[in-house]
C-alpha cells in the first residue's frame, strides 16, 4: 500500500514538472532595469553599467545609479548619480563615478529608472574599493 502511494506521488510530481516547462511568465507592464558589472575601478573612480529592457513607449523621466554600503539602498538612502530623461527606447547606459572608494570596503550599486508613476530598481552588484 505504502509503495503504491509513493509511486503514484512520484508520477504526479513528474507530470506537474513536465507540464510546467512550457509555461512562460508574462512580461512586466513597465520597463526593467538590469545592473551590469562595475568596471574600471581605480582609487578615484568606477564605471557603473546597466541595461533597460521591456520598454514600450513608457516615458522614463529619470535614470541613473544609486550606491553605498547597503545592497538595498534607494534614491533616498544612497549616493545617487542622476542621468535624467532616457532618450532611447531601450538599451545600455553607464556612468563613471569620480569618488574615492575605500580600499577593501564592500560597496553595492544598482541602477534605477523612474516613470511618472514608478521607481524601478535593478539588481544590486557588489564591488570592492581599491587604493
Amino acid at each position: 500500500m505504502c509503495k503504491s502511494i509513493s509511486i503514484i506521488s512520484t508520477i504526479l510530481l513528474l507530470i506537474v514538472f513536465i507540464s510546467c516547462d512550457s509555461y512562460e511568465f508574462p512580461h512586466a507592464p513597465y520597463p526593467v532595469a538590469e545592473t551590469n558589472s562595475v568596471s574600471d575601478i581605480t582609487a578615484s573612480n568606477a564605471t557603473f553599467k546597466a541595461h533597460i529592457s521591456n520598454y514600450d513607449n513608457t516615458s522614463i523621466i529619470d535614470h541613473g545609479f544609486v550606491w553605498g554600503k547597503n545592497p538595498e539602498h534607494s534614491v533616498s538612502s544612497g549616493k545617487v548619480i542622476d542621468l535624467g530623461i532616457f532618450q532611447t527606447n531601450k538599451g545600455n547606459f553607464n556612468a563613471t563615478i569620480e569618488k574615492t572608494f575605500s580600499k577593501d570596503t564592500t560597496y553595492y550599486v544598482r541602477s534605477y529608472i523612474k516613470t511618472t508613476s514608478l521607481t524601478i530598481y535593478g539588481n544590486s552588484i557588489l564591488f570592492k574599493g581599491i587604493e
